[in-house]
């Protein structure tokens, strides 16, 4: 399987305020780690933002333009395309096999049913959304469940910084029931996030957390390097620069073998625990 790297296009004399570093994904080579392309240095900010030229994850916002509300088929080709998106696990799919894309066929069909329905009900207003923080704890559980380094851990601020990313390129997906119809003026945006909605943010956490040397850091130090970040940004605002990077990621190769070692030594009774797990540490009924 080779992942392709996309083309990133800049609409000329646009200045985007903010972004973060983003893998464009892995070639097939098992000899080369995945290339780095390093965006801007302070993150994404309104979700009112103009939408950038460049495409992350078109694919996943095209099938959410489509979406009708009692149509199970929309719902299962968002529910696909979230799955398939390309979040810098190639490295590891490739290797190991393992991977979003890599879920047994028979299970593949159960957690998406599961959550098309679960989605279709909230739309409705029949069924419970996912919280930030419950992301923040399913990370977590994984990263002690499979032995990961403390850097694989992850908070609701970096949670929320992912969402927020996410939103500003997929905003029609993202972007629904994002702001409460009774917000105030200096409000935060909504906590809560469809089911689908979550899926994706979570797999987006894993993704930077598995292959983006910028996000792997502990809760504590992306706050410190943030904050930093800020200040240098408000001391020097005079433009933005872009750069592609090849990056050779230590971190990446370590998280690798662990996930390797731990999820290949799992039996099936295991794994579909582990997926009943997921649904209920999100609150996605059944």
């Amino acid at each position: 399987m080779k992942t392709s790297i996309k083309s990133w296009r800049y609409k000329e004399g646009v200045a985007m305020k903010r972004s973060i570093r983003l893998y464009l994904g892995a070639v097939l080579s098992l000899l080369v780690l995945p290339i780095l392309a390093l965006g801007q240095n302070s993150p994404p900010g309104d979700p009112a933002m103009k939408t950038p030229q460049f495409r992350v994850h078109a694919e996943v916002e095209e099938k959410a333009r489509l979406l009708r509300d009692n149509d199970q088929d929309t719902h299962r080709a968002l529910a696909d395309e979230i799955f398939k998106a390309s979040r810098g696990f190639a490295v590891l799919t490739v290797l190991h096999g393992i991977g979003p894309t890599e879920i047994p066929p028979s299970i593949d069909y159960v957690v998406k049913d599961r959550l098309l329905w679960a989605e279709m009900q909230y739309r409705r207003g029949l069924g419970k959304g996912v919280k930030e923080q419950s992301i923040v704890r399913f990370t977590n559980l994984l990263v002690e469940k499979f032995g990961l380094p403390d850097y694989a851990r992850t908070s609701q601020r970096q949670v929320r910084f992912m969402r927020m990313f996410l939103m500003m390129h997929n905003p029609v997906f993202m972007g629904q029931g994002a702001v409460r119809p009774d917000i105030q003026v200096g409000e935060s945006i909504n906590e809560e996030m469809s089911p689908l909605q979550a899926v994706h943010v979570l797999l987006e956490v894993l993704g930077h957390k598995y292959s983006d040397e910028n996000f792997q850091l502990t809760p504590e130090e992306w706050d410190r390097e943030q904050a930093s970040r800020a200040t240098q940004t408000r001391a020097t605002q005079t433009g933005t620069a872009y750069h592609l990077i090849v990056s050779i990621n230590p971190k990446e190769k370590e998280i690798r073998s662990s996930l390797a070692r731990q999820i290949n030594s799992m039996n099936p009774v295991e794994a579909l625990s582990l997926m009943d797990k997921a649904f209920e540490v999100l609150g996605i009924e059944k």
